[in-house]
């Protein structure tokens, strides 16, 4: 089987050159070389770090059902781990290809848009008191997130599985359009929320509703 190009984070770096294991859902395993036994141990690892990526996801859909403050830091905190996960995945797989990139990046400018309507009626109040932003409850999040993780992870396992699918232009388009479309989402709405806090007035008691 083919070698993907080694992991920059030692928590999925290559072990004994037997397998290559990267975020949620892509795993290569020299059975060869390994055998059974390090191909279980791959897939065993990767399930465990994907359980707690999408435990952690669930876990800031839920908190952001209920309106309250929050930093601008923690909000990039999702939207910041997604890009992170499609930059791997595409420099992976596509390396410096014009062509994928280009498709990714249609999908996050499609993606904003939608993003940053649907926050079109959260009301928004930034503190600078407190240096915090003050929203009310976003139901969107939660089933956003569960819809991405598993369209992402869906295509991640395909593709390890069968990496030749990487080369498919059908399910190329599909993968990057959608892969950025999800993305794009959350960037929108983080987009949204900075804008909210800039257009308020240090003076004021700033509320920005839309």
């Amino acid at each position: 089987m083919s070698t993907l190009r080694p992991s920059l984070s030692k928590k999925w770096r290559a072990v004994e050159g037997c397998y290559k294991s990267y975020p949620c859902g892509e795993v290569e395993v020299d059975a060869a070389r390994c055998g059974q036994s390090k191909y279980n141990q791959s897939l065993s690892r990767n399930r465990s770090l994907c359980g707690e990526h999408l435990i952690f996801l669930i876990t800031r859909g839920v908190a952001a059902m209920k309106p309250g403050e929050i930093t601008l830091g923690r909000l990039a905190v999702v939207p910041a781990l997604f890009t992170a996960w499609g930059l791997w995945s595409i420099s992976a797989r596509y390396g410096t290809s014009w062509q994928a990139w280009a498709l990714w990046l249609v999908g996050i400018g499609a993606g904003m848009g939608i993003g940053w309507m649907m926050l079109r009626r959260a009301v928004l109040t930034a503190n600078r008191a407190t240096g915090k932003l003050w929203r009310s409850a976003d139901y969107s999040l939660l089933p956003l997130l569960l819809v991405t993780f598993m369209v992402k992870y869906g295509f991640e396992s395909a593709l390890a599985m069968s990496p030749t699918l990487a080369g498919d232009v059908g399910f190329r388009a599909a993968y990057l359009l959608l892969s950025g479309g999800f993305t794009g989402i959350f960037v929108g709405k983080y987009i949204r929320y900075v804008a909210a806090w800039r257009l308020a007035a240090p003076s004021d008691d700033p509320q920005v509703t839309g």
